[in-house]
């Protein structure tokens, strides 16, 4: 499955009548683009444009991570059928995470390990597969600030788990 797994992200704010976006839905979508950032934008490792069955990623030192995040180059079509990613404790190749139809872009979550290598193997494909790009992120992230409970507007009432 995809990252989107074939699906679309719907925000579910629509512009204003004069086709401005009204200031507090704008201040959500910078606060999740900083989300984003903040998760995805400081890779602890990254390589690019690498064509072939099977992609090294050598982070130079030991490094805990947590997330892998796969990129097929599709321009020429979906090629990869099938993966397996795994890391390199200082002994041994540990199976970190595996899947199919990477599509534009897959993030798998794993059990944050402590590894100095990551590879990618492509177990099947059609034709040869082109990764656009691989990178890791760490396994933990800094807690962002606290995100307030809802308070519903005033005369209100809260939702519940029926409505």
């Amino acid at each position: 499955k995809s990252v989107g797994r074939n699906s679309f992200l719907i925000l579910n704010c629509a512009p204003q009548a004069d086709g401005s976006v009204h200031p507090d839905d704008m201040t959500r979508y910078q606060e999740f683009g900083a989300e984003i950032d903040r998760r995805f934008g400081h890779p602890l490792g990254e390589i690019k444009q690498v064509p072939g069955r099977e992609v090294l990623l050598d982070l130079g030192a030991s490094k805990e991570i947590g997330c892998t995040d796969l990129w097929e180059d599709y321009r020429y079509g979906h090629r990869i059928r099938e993966y397996v990613i795994e890391g390199f404790d200082g002994k041994q190749w540990i199976p970190l995470a595996h899947g199919t139809a990477v599509g534009r872009r897959k993030i798998d979550r794993c059990t944050p390990r402590s590894v100095t290598q990551v590879r990618v193997r492509i177990t099947q494909s059609v034709g040869t597969p082109l990764i656009r790009k691989f990178m890791v992120h760490p396994g933990a992230v800094p807690a962002a600030a606290a995100v307030q409970p809802f308070a519903p507007p005033a005369g209100q009432a809260k939702p519940t788990a029926s409505s």
